[in-house]
């Protein structure tokens, strides 16, 4: 049997990664979130941009693919934070086995934590029983980023892009040297 898993990269230590590979983990999903370590700081992940290369350093070693995903529009995304994170997907789609990489802007709902924010920011929003979640989106990023909603929407885009599509997982895995 093959498994698939979820896994914080933070907790992908030696051991872990040993364990993944005994139980034939094929893909381990990470949320990798930013290569930003002031964005991971904003979105109060408890990571640093080193775990998340750590981890997919430790589990390409070991033969295990990663299917990872960004966010950009977090409080203070600005056009540095966002080329971090761009450079952050070239490396590890490049250097990685990193099969699959999406890239999204955040999406703001009423009962998130970005949603109370917003709420406060904007009390009539507490007389709306549905948000257009697109349209939330954009008013977060007008509030609360550096960057034009625009242009975080085209740097998800040229992230998204480097996916490396001749290896998707229902496609099977072309193979790499990455050592």
């Amino acid at each position: 049997f093959e498994f698939s898993c979820y896994a914080r990269s933070v907790e992908v230590d030696d051991a872990m990664a040993d364990m993944l590979k005994e139980l034939n983990v094929r893909y381990a999903y990470i949320g990798f979130d930013s290569g930003s370590d002031s964005m991971l700081h904003s979105m109060r992940e408890g990571y640093l941009v080193k775990h998340n290369l750590e981890a997919a350093e430790r589990l390409t070693k070991r033969g295990i693919n990663i299917m990872g995903s960004l966010i950009l529009g977090a409080e203070g995304e600005s056009e540095e934070t966002m080329l971090k994170t761009e450079r952050f997907a070239e490396i590890v789609v490049q250097e990685y086995r990193v099969t699959q990489l999406n890239c999204a802007v955040l999406n703001v709902t009423p009962g998130s934590p970005c949603g109370h924010q917003l709420k406060e920011r904007y009390p009539n929003l507490n007389e709306d029983d549905v948000w257009d979640v697109l349209e939330m989106s954009k008013l977060w990023i007008t509030t609360f980023c550096k960057a034009p909603y625009e242009r975080i929407l085209e740097t998800a885009k040229r992230i998204t892009s480097l996916n490396p599509s001749h290896r998707k997982r229902n496609l099977g895995y072309v193979e790499k040297d990455y050592v």
